[in-house]
């Protein structure tokens, strides 16, 4: 909501902080407050390893860029994904989650003064960060691939061994 980011950039203007905020093209911040940065995109992984403090929509591309670099993250999900990526975050106290809409600049300042200040936050973020620099995400998504295959296969048509016999590439065929 267009609303949300306004009220955070207010919010923000008046914190001794430096702002940086890409609209994705949508619109336009006026006027510009004293040490806020507009653009219409910002290279997402640069920004992220240079911030304290990333607040975005929850959706899982930023996240996991902040994650990676470190950064707690503060979601302000609007639909099912952003709540589902957000709650994983906020359950390893590494962000918080706020529902579009629901807060006050005053509560704003309260959520963004708790995530700049907090140790522990930044602490679970970095955490995370380590244990992703260490994961190889591509194997893991085709070991969790395989075997999701492999168990349809097993409970609808026999053996897996047998269903895939016919197959001479190595990648598996979506239907």
């Amino acid at each position: 909501r267009w609303e949300d980011l306004e009220m955070v950039v207010r919010t923000l203007s008046q914190l001794p902080v430096v702002t940086l905020v890409a609209t994705s093209g949508r619109g336009n911040i006026n006027p510009v407050p004293n040490h806020v940065y507009v653009a219409d995109y910002l290279p997402g992984m640069e920004t992220c390893k240079k911030a304290d403090l990333v607040i975005c929509n929850g959706g899982s591309g930023i996240v996991h860029q902040a994650l990676s670099a470190g950064v707690p993250v503060i979601g302000i999900a609007a639909n099912m994904d952003q709540m589902s990526v957000m709650a994983s975050v906020v359950k390893k106290r590494a962000g918080r989650r706020i529902p579009a809409g629901t807060l006050s600049e005053a509560k704003w300042k309260n959520v963004i003064d708790d995530l700049l200040t907090s140790t522990e936050f930044r602490a679970k973020a970095q955490a995370l960060s380590q244990v992703m620099g260490r994961t190889n995400s591509a194997l893991a998504f085709r070991e969790i691939l395989e075997q999701t295959i492999i168990t349809k296969l097993s409970v609808g048509r026999g053996t897996p061994e047998a269903d895939l016999s016919h197959r001479t590439s190595g990648s598996p065929t979506f239907l």
